[in-house]
């Protein structure tokens, strides 16, 4: 029945995925990721059971409002980044509970903001970059990667895995499908190359296939770090089968990530 549920849902999720990705207007695109920041950052805070209103509103609103900032009004970004520095520490300080849950409110509240707010801003800029079609282009391939990725690390890790690649955060996970989940991922982008922009990139897609795919199988490993940490095995409920919304992003944040840095990179160099 579990499994089930997550192939249910996945065959309803991925194409609604692609679809928000390539058809829907600049302004959805934007309302959606800033709708899954938030989610994502609850997620945070309630599996550390840490969640306090006083402290998790604003600093979620911060949050929303720096994606929001980034795609819209760059200049303001770093202002909500920097208030969210004063904001979050100096509202943690109020209660009357002891000086360890204050501690611990801090550093998990802040802890959620750093580690989700430069990814969901870069989903909108990616999306848009250099223009609006190859940017969907790029955005799809950053989220197919972590796709390709992790069949292949399962199919293989599940048939011949013998050697664990992180057993104390994830002991499934085995060097062997993270190099076939790697090999695979290189062959997608140089698919991704050929389908996308009829060979133009290829060498480009494949170095940035390899490392987004790496940095995926990371983001897995840290999103699993943080889980083991809390004490739980999934992020949210949000996805039957599947999890919440980390679960489900925490791959692709860090795919989006490094893919629009790769972007920028080439675009320094060859520029």
């Amino acid at each position: 029945m579990k499994h089930l549920k997550r192939y249910l849902t996945a065959v309803v999720a991925i194409p609604l995925a692609i679809l928000l990705v390539w058809a829907a207007p600049a302004p959805l695109f934007l309302g959606v990721t800033m709708v899954f920041a938030y989610i994502a950052y609850s997620e945070f805070v309630m599996m550390h059971k840490s969640r306090s209103a006083l402290v998790f509103l604003p600093a979620a609103a911060l949050l929303m409002f720096a994606i929001y900032a980034y795609a819209t009004a760059w200049h303001l970004f770093l202002l909500h980044i920097a208030a969210a520095f004063i904001l979050i520490p100096i509202l943690s300080l109020l209660g009357s509970d002891p000086i360890p849950d204050k501690h611990r409110r801090l550093m998990i509240h802040l802890a959620g903001f750093l580690y989700l707010v430069i990814p969901f801003s870069l989903f909108s800029a990616l999306r848009e970059y250099p223009d609006a079609t190859d940017g969907r282009k790029w955005f799809l391939f950053a989220l197919v990667m972590p796709w390709v990725c992790d069949s292949a690390a399962f199919f293989v890790g599940s048939a011949i895995g013998k050697h664990r690649l992180a057993p104390q955060i994830s002991p499934n996970k085995s060097w062997e499908g993270a190099v076939a989940g790697l090999i695979a991922s290189v062959a997608a982008g140089a698919a991704f190359s050929y389908l996308a922009f009829d060979g133009k990139y290829l060498i480009f897609s494949l170095v940035t296939a390899a490392l987004a795919s790496t940095a995926g199988q990371a983001g897995d490993l840290v999103e699993s770090l943080f889980k083991r940490g809390a004490g739980v095995k999934d992020s949210g409920t949000l996805f039957p089968g599947h999890g919440g919304i980390l679960d489900r992003l925490d791959s692709v944040l860090f795919s989006v990530t490094v893919t629009y840095i790769a972007l920028k990179y080439m675009e320094y160099h060859v520029g």
